[in-house]
Formats: structure tokens, C-alpha cells, sequence
């Protein structure tokens, strides 16, 4: 099945698995990339500690 074969329609709650991602995973994912788009912006290592604190 290609990716313009799936429609809303052919995707029925029953078919979705549910992930447990709380809003501390969604802040970690998100220090991750800021540090990493501050790395690239100033072309150093960049921490996570510099980006959460």
C-alpha cells in the first residue's frame, strides 16, 4: 500500500494503537532540538542543559 493509497477514511479508531508520550517526553524531544538548532546557528556544541535552563 503506497502512502496516496491511505485516507482518513481507510484509517478506523480501531486500527490505532495508542502511545503512551507524556508532556515530559514532549519537553525533552523539544530541548533536544533546540539545542540542536542552536549548535547549527552558532557552530559549537550545544548542551541541553544550555537550551532548559
Amino acid at each position: 500500500m503506497t502512502a496516496a493509497a491511505v485516507t482518513p477514511a481507510a484509517v478506523t479508531p480501531a486500527a490505532v494503537t495508542p502511545v503512551a508520550v507524556t508532556g515530559h517526553d514532549a519537553r525533552r524531544a523539544l530541548s533536544f532540538a533546540l539545542a540542536a538548532i542552536r549548535g547549527v546557528e552558532t557552530d559549537r556544541p550545544v548542551t541541553i542543559a544550555e537550551v532548559t535552563a
